[in-house]
């Protein structure tokens, strides 16, 4: 086999310490994974913000639209679990229902989503580039049956409005209805329920190029998998699962920090993909909604740096592991959000989106390091075409280093090739700040607009900090499947 063996003598943007040494040797004879960087990192809105008002979200701020085109073009998922409390009324002049004062009802109650609310979502995705995708309520029943009405009007609705939808869904976390709703529908009622709805939605031809997902189950995968066995597995276009480290009853700090629960993410992707690819060949996997902690996420924790060692490290477990799209929860709405509230200033979590959007292409390498699993690193092709301009044959390594040490990544074939170095750190070194630095400069919009995101070029050492994570371009790295 060949291969580039690699020696990153990261990062040097501290003071140089003593620090432990890792080799890192990357494969470039082969294209382990390939992902649509167009599409793969997508981002979602809770339902549960209708019932809040939009929980003080400006779709109009011009903050919240230069964030949300920062990440465009992607999807954006209109969903969750209080969608199987939805009621669609294209009635313009119909006040909407069963509001709440200050956050979702749980369990929730039945409501209203009128014309004008899907009309301002949509005049939203489309102004900030994004492909929009809508969960609809599958606890609408005649009997056992999942009963469409209610689903075709707002289908209709849609099309004489001319919006155009991505994707479509039946239903979230179908294997909770019980536990929120006392409703149970199983595995082979839902499978037929989405032949159902596939055989309607097919006959529109105004919806030939939008996906329908699903089933979007959280817990346990024996549903997955018996879903997947029935007509469902044949109706949906995407197999769809939700991934969270934690409940936030038990998230801690020192959870956000330990491998065996980056680990945990692994063993479930792989599992996921593993069961679909079983019953459904080539179909793609996403991961339709995750973040760190299920819920609203714990706040000082989700909403804080730390959070975002558990994100960079989830994106590269998906890419190598064969996911194809993976939604984060939320843009806006939560603790685990990418936008703070009121303030609509991005958390730290944004700026890594927004760097992995810019700087990761479609094809994966594999890599194998001489650290535990506390140094966790992925390689791609720099994206091309890109705001940096990498040309064809570039490289893309990012990393997260979970130890209380500096780490020196050793590259040692890529020589004195010169780095483009991308480090985010916390301010202050405080794991829980708000706040990020982008190699030692924090991070903020200036008048509304981003600053420049400019990588430290280096050619030499360059240690990775404790608790720290990043991205390290090589532009003239010559890899031939890059070309």
């Amino acid at each position: 086999m060949s291969g580039l063996s690699v020696v990153l003598l990261v990062l040097y943007l501290y003071t140089m310490t003593q620090s432990t040494v890792v080799d890192v040797s990357l494969m470039t004879d082969a294209v382990i994974q390939e992902i649509n960087q167009t599409v793969f990192v997508g981002v979602a809105l809770d339902v549960s913000l209708l019932q809040n008002n939009w929980g003080g979200l400006n779709f109009s701020n011009d903050k919240v639209l230069t964030l949300a085109s920062g990440l465009s073009p992607c999807y954006l998922r209109f969903g969750g679990y209080a969608g199987d409390a939805l009621t669609f009324n294209s009635s313009l002049s119909m006040v909407r229902s069963h509001m709440t004062e200050g956050g979702h009802l749980d369990p929730p109650v039945n409501f209203t989503m009128t014309g004008n609310d899907w009309d301002i979502l949509n005049e939203f995705s489309r102004r900030a580039g994004m492909n929009l995708i809508f969960g609809l309520n599958a606890l609408k029943r005649d009997g056992f049956k999942w009963d469409p009405t209610n689903a075709l009007e707002l289908l209709r609705y849609t099309q004489q409005k001319g919006y155009k939808l991505a994707g479509i869904e039946l239903g979230n976390e179908p294997d909770e209805f019980l536990g929120r709703y006392e409703v149970y529908v199983d595995p082979d009622q839902m499978g037929t329920d989405a032949l159902t709805f596939q055989k309607l939605f097919r006959n529109m031809s105004y919806y030939n190029n939008t996906l329908f997902i699903g089933p979007d189950t959280a817990k346990p995968f024996i549903y997955l998998d018996e879903y997947l066995d029935t007509d469902g597995g044949m109706a949906v276009d995407a197999v769809s699962f939700h991934q969270y480290y934690f409940s936030p009853e038990v998230a801690d700090l020192v959870m956000f920090t330990e491998p065996y629960y980056f680990d945990q993410c692994i063993k479930k992707v792989i599992d996921a993909v593993d069961m679909a690819t079983f019953h459904v060949k080539t179909k793609p996997v996403w991961l339709g909604e995750t973040s760190t902690v299920k819920g609203a996420g714990s706040p000082g924790l989700s909403n804080t740096y730390v959070a975002a060692l558990m994100w960079l490290d989830k994106l590269g477990v998906a890419a190598k592991f064969g996911i194809k799209t993976v939604i984060r929860q939320d843009l806006y709405g939560s603790y685990n959000s990418l936008i703070q509230p009121n303030t609509f200033d991005p958390n730290p979590d944004y700026w890594v989106t927004l760097l992995y959007k810019r700087l990761v292409g479609s094809h994966v390498f594999n890599l194998t390091t001489s650290a535990d699993n506390s140094v966790r690193v992925y390689a791609h092709c720099a994206k091309q075409n890109s705001s940096y301009d990498y040309g064809s044959g570039s490289v893309v390594l990012y990393a997260v280093n979970l130890n209380r040490n500096n780490v020196t990544l050793s590259l040692l074939q890529f020589g004195d090739r010169h780095l483009d170095v991308f480090w985010l750190t916390s301010q202050g070194n405080n794991i829980t700040a708000t706040v990020v630095q982008l190699n030692g400069s924090p991070l903020h919009l200036i008048n509304n607009a981003f600053p420049a995101l400019n990588p430290l070029k280096l050619t030499s050492y360059l240690t990775i900090p404790a608790l720290s994570l990043g991205f390290v371009v090589i532009p003239d790295a010559k890899v031939k499947l890059c070309i």
